[in-house]
C-alpha cells in the first residue's frame, strides 16, 4: 500500500485508477491499494456470513451518523484517525463478554448482591439477571446497575426465596448496537449443605 505525499495531481482523488489500483482517502492520507483479484473465489458459507455482518455493521455505523444523540454516544472514544462511523461498525461487529459471575454473597435473602464483570470494545450498556430454581420456574429478574469499579455490575436481590441446589443465575449483557452476551451459572450445592 503506498501513500500519496503531496502529488497534485492525485489530490483529493479516490476511486479506481485504471484495473489494478485504487486510491482511498482515510484520516486527511490518501493511500494507493492494489485492487484484489477475486476471479473464480467462491466465497464459503463463513465469508458470506461475515460478509453479511460487515454490511449490518455500515448500515448500524451510517444511522449512527445521521442521529446526532448516537454520534455523541461515540465521540468521546475518538482517537487519532477513528471516526464516530468506524467505532460504530466496530461496536456492532463485537458483542460483550460477561468475564464472570460472583455469587459468593448470594444465599437466597433479599438485600444481598450478585456480581457480574461485563466487557465490551467499546461500553455495555445494560446488563440484566434471572434466577431460575431446579425445576425451571423463573425466581426473579431484574436489571443490574454498574458499580464503581469500571466494567463490573451489582444485581441485588429484591425477594426472599429459598435457594436450593441447581439454581441458576442467567446474565445477558447488551451494547448499543444491541449485541448481546449470556452467560449462566449454576449453584451446586445450597447454604447450610
Amino acid at each position: 500500500m503506498a501513500k500519496n505525499s503531496g502529488n497534485i495531481l492525485l489530490n483529493k482523488f479516490s476511486g479506481n485508477l485504471g484495473d489494478s489500483v485504487y486510491l482511498k482517502n482515510y484520516g486527511g492520507r490518501q493511500y494507493m491499494i492494489r485492487c484484489p483479484n477475486r476471479e473464480g473465489h467462491k466465497k464459503t458459507e463463513a465469508e458470506e456470513a461475515n460478509q453479511h455482518r460487515f454490511k449490518l455493521a455500515q448500515m448500524y455505523g451510517s444511522q449512527v451518523t445521521k442521529n446526532p444523540e448516537a454520534k455523541a454516544f461515540y465521540t468521546p472514544y475518538r482517537e487519532g484517525v477513528m471516526t464516530e462511523y468506524l467505532l460504530a461498525q466496530a461496536d456492532k461487529m463485537i458483542s460483550p463478554v460477561i468475564k464472570y459471575i460472583d455469587s459468593s454473597d448470594y444465599c437466597g435473602l433479599a438485600g444481598q448482591q450478585i456480581l457480574i464483570m461485563a466487557t465490551d470494545n467499546i461500553k455495555v450498556t445494560e446488563v440484566t439477571c434471572t434466577i431460575i430454581g431446579p425445576t425451571g420456574v423463573e425466581i426473579e429478574k431484574g436489571n443490574a446497575t454498574p458499580t464503581v469499579r469500571d466494567e463490573e455490575w451489582s444485581y441485588i436481590i429484591s425477594n426472599d426465596h429459598k435457594m436450593e441446589e441447581s439454581t441458576m443465575i442467567v446474565v445477558n449483557a447488551f451494547d448499543r448496537p444491541g449485541n448481546k452476551a449470556e452467560a449462566m451459572l449454576i449453584i451446586e450445592s445450597a447454604p447450610g449443605k
